[in-house]
């Protein structure tokens, strides 16, 4: 009897399976990189030391700094094939509302998150968000993203999440924007903004429209700026005569943001390079000019 392989060749070597997670998910080999391959019943029937059909992968997910590929087969490993299914629909809902080049790798925090929750949710308990209020404020379609999320996790493995529930996804969202690795540094940012929107409402004694483009804007901007700050990363731009010019036209803003950098100062040891000052204060302007 003659048996026939199919090899499927990139690069001079061929996708090899390593080991099958499920119908639809197996651990695979390319050269000498392990990935996660996910095709609709790409595990059907196939065993270890198999050569694999590219043509039937939909998704590749190779090692990165944050997640190795032993790391990804164990979140898998414990999740069901539904909680798979619901994550992969909330991950394409995200990709297509908020944005489309979020880090790929959030697919596994959110599965591995979501599993949690779920279970969670199984035994009656309860986890609430301390910065549910900053979430939705800061961050509001992430939030109704979000909110979308619990209702696929609803219809998908019948299990009814808490409201809370919507602020710990949107963070993840929000994670997986800035690529900054923790959900720590979000929350941190998350606090950090709060702190100064407010000391920006108290100086200019006002009320700012969270549902505004141009509040959304700012808070982005601020998201950028205090993870670099987080990281030790400095702009590098040359904006001495611009920043002077600031100074001279806009003194209110400039005065603002030397009271964001003394706080700063203060609770974090930070300092705000003159390229970073630049841009906080056009954004600051164009901000408190649409309230004057």
């Amino acid at each position: 009897m003659m048996v026939f392989w199919f090899f499927a060749f990139k690069g001079g070597d061929y996708v090899v399976i390593v080991k099958k997670i499920n119908n639809n998910v197996v651990l695979a080999q390319d050269g000498d990189r392990d990935f996660i391959a996910m095709g609709k019943g790409i595990g059907f029937g196939v065993n270890p030391g198999q050569a694999l059909d590219e043509n039937v992968i939909d998704k590749r997910f190779y090692e990165a700094d944050k997640l190795s590929a032993k790391q990804m087969m164990r979140i898998l490993n414990d999740a069901t094939v539904g909680e798979i299914e619901a994550v992969s629909e909330i991950v394409a809902l995200a990709n297509e509302n908020i944005d489309s080049n979020l880090n790929e790798h959030f697919f596994f925090t959110l599965l591995d998150h979501l599993s949690v929750a779920i279970e969670r949710a199984n035994q009656g308990l309860e986890l609430t968000c301390p910065i549910e209020w900053e979430v939705k404020k800061f961050y509001p379609k992430a939030y109704q993203v979000a909110k979308l999320g619990l209702s696929i996790v609803e219809v998908h493995l019948k299990t009814i999440l808490p409201d809370s529930e919507a602020a710990f996804l949107a963070l993840h969202f929000v994670n997986a924007q800035l690529d900054s690795g923790s959900n720590q540094d979000i929350v941190k940012i998350t606090g950090l903004t709060k702190d100064i929107i407010n000391l920006i409402e108290e100086m200019y004694d006002c009320r700012l429209e969270t549902e505004s483009f141009f509040f959304n804007r700012f808070v982005t901007h601020l998201r950028y700026f205090l993870l670099r700050q987080i990281k030790g990363e400095k702009l590098d731009i040359d904006s001495a005569f611009l920043l002077e010019t600031l100074q001279q036209k806009f003194p209110r803003e400039v005065h603002c943001v030397n009271l964001i950098e003394a706080m700063l100062s203060e609770s974090k040891g930070w300092s705000i390079s003159e390229s970073e000052k630049m841009y906080i204060i056009l954004h600051l302007r164009n901000l408190i000019s649409k309230i004057a």
